[in-house]
């Protein structure tokens, strides 16, 4: 299962709110104070039940958050932002919180208390920091009542039980690579064969676009692209069908040259179009689709 598909409804609006707080101050990346301020916009939650159990000024823990954020100087974000290493390591946090609180094997989901554990844990960042002054931490949030984190389980248990239940098709992912933390599934198997979204050469390890010339951010769409297969059980041998998305088209030789290194013998299908824009200001784009090995 996506990692996206294990949130609660509730804890999915808390994460787009922090996608939207990352945006209007023009940062490329949600931060964990992003994430805080995400948690903080939601009016009934467990994570506000928690809060509150503890006497935080829930205003006054907003406002110091928005003051250590710093405006970003980005004119164009391009509709999507990034997560840091920190969110990412407070996400799989959660997670790992969800399965630690007793959730059965076949649900695990993880509601906005365990997003504000992730967060409570995650040392060294500002919202661990504000948290911990604030007197939240892990221990006290733990320890804590939360109604509302259990009717946020209940409903998204209802829901999921319906739409897992829709034909031989199935969300598969990469820990190796950055997650998918949106709506939508890095990569879906549907009978023999394996749809992956469009990746973009995000670096595994910043979580950010990496840096460099052209030639460098496609090795690393194609490597992304590869370890996604090869986690997900096949691999670039087994790719029937590719679409290239570039911001340039005259960057295309460029492209060509590097990818016939990555499919070499008997290459799939292809498609290449220019686009006006990309994610993240990524110069190109690679979706692929794969039989299982």
């Amino acid at each position: 299962m996506e990692l996206w598909q294990r949130f609660t409804q509730t804890a999915r609006k808390a994460i787009l709110a922090a996608h939207e707080e990352a945006e209007r101050v023009r940062n490329e990346l949600i931060s964990t104070e992003h994430l805080l301020l995400g948690l903080l916009r939601q009016d009934e939650c467990g994570a506000i039940d928690v809060l509150e159990s503890l006497g935080v000024d829930l205003e006054q823990l907003a406002a110091d958050v928005r003051k250590g954020i710093e405006p970003g100087t980005s004119e164009d974000l391009a509709g999507e932002v990034s997560f840091t290493v920190p969110v990412q390591r407070a996400l799989q946090t959660s997670y790992a919180e969800a399965r630690r609180l007793g959730l059965d094997d076949r649900t695990q989901h993880i509601g906005t208390k365990h997003l504000l554990i992730g967060l409570a844990l995650a040392e060294g960042t500002a919202a661990e920091r504000l948290l911990v002054d604030a007197g939240a931490t892990p221990e006290r949030i733990r320890d804590a009542p939360s109604p509302g984190h259990e009717a946020e389980r209940t409903e998204t248990e209802q829901a999921q039980a319906v739409g897992s239940a829709v034909g031989d098709r199935q969300a598969l992912s990469s820990d190796r690579i950055p997650p998918a933390v949106g709506p939508y599934s890095q990569a879906v198997r549907a009978g023999d064969f394996i749809f992956c979204s469009g990746v973009i050469g995000l670096s595994p390890e910043t979580g950010k676009l990496v840096e460099g010339e052209f030639e460098v951010e496609v090795r690393q769409v194609l490597d992304n692209l590869r370890t996604l297969l090869e986690d997900c059980g096949s691999d670039l041998d087994n790719v029937v069908k590719t679409t290239v998305f570039l911001a340039d088209i005259e960057q295309f030789a460029g492209f060509n040259g590097i990818y016939a290194e990555y499919f070499d013998d008997a290459p799939p299908a292809r498609s290449t179009i220019q686009v006006a824009a990309l994610p993240l200001g990524a110069r190109l784009e690679v979706e692929a689709i794969a039989i299982v090995s």
